[in-house]
């Protein structure tokens, strides 16, 4: 008897869907994930810069990307799924929160932002 695999539900708005590393030595950090994980690595170019992918198999399990802060530590950032990210961004600065990243599309991917909420964290937010 087979069994019928069971499909993976779509995410739904205030779950998390992805992570991604943001370092200044993505050489340095892909190393010690890879040997920490199993992960492989993959690539892709995002706006004309090169980024790339962790990976388990064939399927894509986070990012390893550019940390857009010359001066910053490096960082994991998490990103939630909402159903409109315009009115999700302006809720952001209704709750005194503010939007570091404005609406960027992520071609064949969906759209993103990154707030920084009331006490300095940074969130990512995602609408596909």
């Amino acid at each position: 008897m087979s069994a019928t695999p069971t499909p993976t539900p779509a995410p739904t708005a205030g779950q998390f869907v992805w992570n991604e590393f943001n370092t200044h030595d993505r050489s340095a950090a892909a190393q010690f994930y890879q040997q920490l994980f199993g992960w492989t690595l993959g690539h892709y170019a995002l706006g004309g810069q090169e980024s790339s992918l962790f990976r388990i198999g064939e399927r894509d399990v986070a990012g390893l990307v550019d940390n857009p802060d010359p001066q910053g530590k490096p960082f994991w950032l998490s990103y939630v799924r909402v159903d409109n990210l315009e009115v999700t961004c302006a809720r952001v600065a209704e709750l005194g929160a503010q939007v570091v990243l404005p609406i960027t599309v992520v071609p064949n991917v969906g759209r993103i932002a990154v707030l920084q909420d009331p006490q300095g964290a940074y969130l990512g937010l995602f609408q596909s």
